[in-house]
């Protein structure tokens, strides 16, 4: 057991491996573990009872909108009294034990927390650019279409077009750009790294964390799994015929350098014939082929 030691916030583009590592560590004996996810079976370490976007939103926003689940854009207040209300707030329901944060939309907004908790470590999750973004198209088209589930606000609100793809990797340049400007000290998780190598990526981080806890550990290093190969077809195609072509590789070439990615969509794994096998094997088969054939 740790104790109530200094808190922990798991940050990172979405779709990065943020809920994976506030899984590995909220299941640490002495957490308490809080995430964004309404629908906590997705998080079972998560016992909170509360998403975090809803203690941020109905303290740092004036006219939080409950019905929608939106706060507006633009009127985030976050002068000392509020930070001291939410600092109040995580403790409370913390209880004595170490707070462990995970909610991607942290990731601008390391200087309120810093504010909040002084000592706080912070855990940068990442994830290759293409694979984020293929996972935050894929997410985005998943719910309907509705822009901001799985995209930061800065990328949601800043007046970009409205190409899901940009916004994609908008929100995965702006990760790395938090990091650019304040993560000196953060502790990394590179997804791929933590699925090829767990015990290897998860001991060094549980000891920069100050966690002893070898049960945990050992929970933990059974966690990550293996994905079968993605198809980035429709992705590649998406790209291609993108306007937005040059602006979304100025956006993930940096970040990719930083942390030894290759940003050409190119080299990307793609295969026509199994993407529309696939497509026409879920669903109504006659929609789906008249949708296939139509493009």
């Amino acid at each position: 057991m740790t104790g109530a030691a200094d808190p922990i916030f798991i940050i990172g583009a979405p779709r990065s491996g943020t809920l994976l590592a506030a899984r590995i560590l909220g299941g640490v004996d002495g957490h308490c573990l809080i995430t964004e996810h309404r629908n906590k079976d997705v998080c079972p370490e998560d016992a909170s009872g509360i998403s975090d976007n809803v203690l941020w939103w109905s303290i740092f926003y004036d006219d939080y909108d409950a019905a929608s689940g939106q706060p507006p854009a633009g009127r985030f207040r976050a002068d000392p009294a509020r930070v001291e209300a939410l600092r109040s707030r995580y403790l409370a329901i913390a209880a004595g034990r170490r707070l462990v944060v995970k909610n991607p939309r942290h990731t601008r907004h390391v200087d309120v927390l810093t504010a909040m908790f002084p000592t706080a470590r912070f855990v940068y999750c990442v994830r290759h650019p293409w694979t984020t973004i293929a996972s935050i198209v894929g997410k985005t088209l998943g719910v309907g279409g509705h822009p901001s589930a799985f995209l930061l606000p800065a990328s949601r609100d800043a007046g970009l077009p409205d190409d899901v793809l940009l916004r994609a990797a908008h929100t995965w340049a702006t990760a790395h750009g938090a990091y650019e400007t304040a993560g000196a000290d953060w502790r990394v998780v590179r997804y791929e790294d933590l699925v090829e190598d767990p015990a290897g990526l998860l001991r060094p981080l549980f000891a920069a964390l100050d966690i002893a806890d070898a049960a945990a550990l050992r929970t933990a290093c059974g966690l990550p799994r293996r994905l079968p190969p993605r198809n980035y077809h429709d992705v590649r195609r998406a790209f291609r015929r993108s306007p937005h072509r040059d602006a979304i590789m100025d956006l993930i070439r940096p970040g990719a350098a930083a942390f030894g990615y290759d940003a050409d969509p190119d080299r990307l794994p793609a295969d026509a014939f199994a993407h529309y096998k696939r497509q026409l094997g879920f669903g109504n088969v006659g929609r789906r082929l008249r949708r296939v054939l139509s493009r």
